[in-house]
């Protein structure tokens, strides 16, 4: 028994040490949390109860491009790698017992971005660059017109939620404008 308890202890503290060196949280609920890092997408599944955990990852297209089945007993922590991937949406499917959680990232090699629609008009967005630049976010409304504009300096990237009816803006896209690019969103 004690070392069970022991063992246990030690994995949790490896998974929280692991999970907490990657710094771009993507996505985080009780059971599930995804990071993002140099290409690479961290997924930790925090659930202590045993059942088998379903992970698909979907492209643009729709097809399945990795799919596996983790037979769950403590929680587990599975990095996926994506350098080798081409830039574009990609989804996360995790399916438990509880039901499908459906998770939309935006993978691109210059700089990590990622827009997640949360509860009512509120949108999650995450960018992770490895030097300092200037960005700015625009929404604009179904005309194409700014109608809300938020600028700043990056150190090593940021996450920020905005909430699109609060600006009373009738956004339809969101653009993210970097030195290096420019990337537009459809909000849904």
């Amino acid at each position: 028994m004690k070392n069970t308890i022991t063992t246990l202890a030690t994995l949790v503290l490896l998974l929280t040490t692991t999970f907490a060196a990657y710094s771009n949280t993507i996505f985080d609920e009780d059971r599930l949390q995804l990071r993002m890092k140099d290409g690479m997408i961290q997924m930790l599944y925090n659930k202590s109860t045993v059942e088998n955990v379903k992970i698909e990852i979907i492209n643009e297209e729709g097809d399945v491009i990795h799919s596996d089945a983790v037979n769950n007993k403590f929680g587990f922590l599975k990095n996926y790698d994506f350098s080798k991937l081409d830039e574009g949406f990609y989804t996360f499917e995790v399916s438990d017992q509880e039901g499908k959680v459906r998770k939309e990232i935006a993978f691109f090699k210059r700089a990590s971005i990622a827009l997640l629609k949360q509860k009512d008009d509120k949108y999650r967005l995450i960018y992770g660059t490895k030097k300092k630049s200037k960005e700015s976010v625009q929404l604009l409304n179904n005309k194409g017109k700014v109608v809300f504009e938020d600028n700043f300096v990056s150190e090593n990237g940021f996450s920020k939620i905005y909430d699109v009816s609060s600006e009373n803006t009738n956004a339809t896209k969101m653009r993210i404008i970097t030195q290096q690019d420019s990337r537009e969103f459809e909000l849904k």
